[in-house]
């Protein structure tokens, strides 16, 4: 069985109308169950094989093995025994002959699975609807965004123009974990990365971008994280050679206290490079017009609870233009924590659970007298703390400080 689970049987048979043959049946890992497919003929029998002899040395049968592909764990190679011609016309005993015969199998699999074979994409964009079903991992293939793969397959693209150029997975509609690479070079074995990405903003897909240099072959590579095949693994491969505004860097939701200080980071490309501008809830921030913006001091409308506000990025230039996703910046009046949820627990323990600004560390203090306060456990808003030594107290009192 190779890594897909595929099975190949060899063996020698005859018949009525076979001289005994050279033969293999396969099965694919997703045939129905108990079933192998239509016998193949590897060699045809030659003649009559005629032998009463009592040795041991020379039976036909006694040599044949099948084994799988070492290079790649998919194919499949078989030496069977097979009847050859008799050495005399007239099948007296011990003039019967074998000989044997091999072959490869080739299981199958996509067109681009070799670096060889890679699909040539054109144009400054495009889509590219593929399929890891059944790909292998070559020899020599690197790891590709430094992750342990197993079943890529090619693509070639060559820019006209120079530019910036993104491409992704993020359109792929099954939930195959991938990863992309991309290379110059002329070999599997002898490639230098331009670019690599494995898990774009905490999917399991893949983004890159880089600028690309005009008449230069770029080799991109689709891999899996998983090496198992499965029936749903097609992938969509989108890319854009950016003129219009393309966001390569998107900002982040932000939890934070009233007067610190705020950075929302974000990065276009395009060509003409864009310009900014920041909105927040659908206007737009005065000066606000660099890839980053900047408050340095944040409020709360509300004095005691938080306020929440929508952030984008708006990218322009004479191509067109494009909004970023939307940050969500919540600003908190005070990092003053609550406890809640306190109980106590079998085996004499106490617990409680402590919620302040997310993201901000908090410090679970304890006391007996209002004045010496002792630091029990740091952690990240909100957490659950136990403590086990609330029976050696008369009584505590425990508090939380940021």
């Amino acid at each position: 069985m190779n890594k897909f689970n595929d099975a190949l049987l060899g063996f020698s048979s005859f018949s009525t109308n076979q001289y005994a043959s050279a033969n293999y049946t396969f099965r694919a890992f997703d045939d129905g169950a108990n079933t192998m497919r239509t016998i193949v003929t590897l060699k045809a029998g030659e003649g009559v094989y005629y032998k009463t002899g009592t040795g041991t040395r020379n039976r036909l049968g006694d040599y044949r093995a099948t084994m799988v592909d070492p290079v790649n764990d998919a194919d499949f190679w078989t030496i069977q025994e097979y009847a050859a011609t008799p050495a005399d016309p007239s099948y007296v005993n011990n003039n019967g002959r074998w000989g044997v015969w091999w072959g490869k199998i080739v299981a199958s699999t996509p067109a681009n699975d070799n670096f060889a074979n890679a699909t040539t994409l054109t144009g400054i964009e495009g889509t590219n609807n593929s399929t890891l079903f059944r790909a292998t991992r070559e020899k020599d293939e690197s790891n590709h965004a430094g992750v342990v793969g197993g079943r890529s397959i090619w693509f070639n693209w060559t820019p006209a123009t120079n530019g910036w150029v993104a491409f992704d997975t993020l359109q792929s509609t099954t939930e195959i974990n991938t990863m992309i690479g991309v290379y110059t070079g002329s070999g599997v074995n002898a490639l230098t990365e331009i670019a690599s990405n494995d898990d774009y903003r905490f999917r399991p897909r893949s983004f890159v971008y880089f600028n690309a240099i005009a008449a230069t072959t770029y080799r991109i590579a689709v891999d899996a994280k998983d090496s198992s095949s499965e029936v749903a693994d097609a992938i969509t491969l989108v890319w854009h050679q950016s003129i219009p505004p393309w966001f390569v860097a998107q900002p982040f939701d932000v939890h934070i206290l009233a007067g610190s200080t705020l950075v929302l980071t974000s990065m276009a490309v395009g060509q003409p490079p864009p310009i900014y501008q920041w909105q927040t809830n659908g206007v737009n921030i005065s000066s606000a017009t660099h890839a980053n913006y900047t408050n340095t001091n944040p409020q709360s409308t509300t004095t005691n609870a938080p306020t929440t506000r929508a952030y984008t990025a708006i990218a322009s230039n004479s191509s067109g233009s494009r909004t970023s996703l939307v940050a969500h910046v919540t600003v908190y009046p005070s990092a003053t924590a609550t406890l809640s949820e306190h109980a106590y627990l079998s085996g004499n323990k106490f617990k409680l659970t402590v919620t302040g600004i997310p993201g901000y560390n908090y410090i679970v203090q304890a006391t007996t007298n209002f004045t010496n306060w002792v630091s029990l456990h740091t952690n990240t808003s909100s957490f659950s703390y136990t403590n086990d030594a609330s029976t050696n107290y008369l009584y505590r009192f425990f508090r939380s400080i940021y």
